[in-house]
C-alpha cells in the first residue's frame, strides 16, 4: 500500500511536468541474490509502477544496471519475459572497458531499448566520448543499422564528479558536455557521399 501511494505521487508529479517516461532502477539487489519470493515481490512492485504509470500514458524503462532485476543481459531478458507488462530498457554498457561486449549487449536487447546512457570512460576514468574505450562511432553505426529510434543521453562527462565541491568547474563540465554532444551529432549525422 505504501509503495502504491509513492508511485501514484510520482506519476502525478510526472503528469504535471509533462514527463512521458520514468527511468527506474528495478530494485536494489543483484537479481541472482534474490530468493524466489523476493524476486516475485520485486516483479510485483515493478508491475505496480508500470500499471499506475500506464493510467497516465507514461512508459517505464528499467535501467541495465548492477543490483537490479536488470543487472545483466540475461537478467533483463528474464525480467522482460516475466513482467507481462510493457517495459523498456534503458541501456548502458555493463563494462565500459570492452567495446565488443557493449555492442553485443546492445544487439541482444535492442528491440526493448528506448533510451541509451552515454559515458566516456578510458581506463576507468571519465573521458571524452571520442576517446573512450568503447568505440562509439561503431556503436552508433550498429544502433542505426538495427533501426534504433530511441533517445541518447550524455549521462556523465569528464569533470562532473569531484572529491569536494570546491573542485567542481561548471564551465569546464559544460564545455566537455558540448564537445561530447557535437561528437554524438557527427556520429549520427547522415554521411554525405
Amino acid at each position: 500500500k505504501e509503495n502504491e501511494e509513492v508511485f501514484a505521487d510520482l506519476v502525478e508529479r510526472c503528469t504535471v511536468l509533462g514527463v512521458g517516461r520514468i527511468k527506474t532502477f528495478s530494485g536494489n539487489r543483484a537479481k541472482d541474490s534474490l530468493s524466489a519470493h523476493e524476486a516475485a515481490v520485486a516483479l510485483d512492485q515493478l508491475r505496480l509502477l508500470i500499471d499506475i504509470a500506464a493510467e497516465k500514458e507514461i512508459i517505464v524503462s528499467a535501467e541495465l544496471h548492477q543490483n537490479s532485476l536488470t543487472d545483466s543481459v540475461e537478467a533483463a531478458e528474464d525480467t522482460l519475459r516475466n513482467i507481462d507488462r510493457p517495459l523498456s530498457i534503458c541501456f548502458q554498457p555493463m563494462d565500459f572497458t570492452d567495446s565488443q561486449s557493449a555492442l553485443d549487449d546492445f544487439r541482444s536487447l535492442h528491440e526493448s531499448i528506448d533510451h541509451v546512457h552515454l559515458q566516456g570512460r578510458r581506463s576507468g576514468e571519465f573521458s571524452l566520448l571520442e576517446d573512450a574505450d568503447i568505440n562509439y562511432p561503431e556503436f552508433f553505426k550498429m544502433a542505426t543499422d538495427l533501426k534504433y529510434s530511441g533517445d541518447y543521453c550524455i549521462e556523465f562527462v569528464r569533470g562532473c564528479i569531484v572529491d569536494s565541491p570546491d573542485e567542481f568547474r561548471l564551465d569546464e563540465v559544460l564545455e566537455t558536455a558540448r564537445t561530447d554532444y557535437d561528437f554524438v551529432q557527427r556520429c549520427l549525422s547522415p554521411r554525405k557521399s
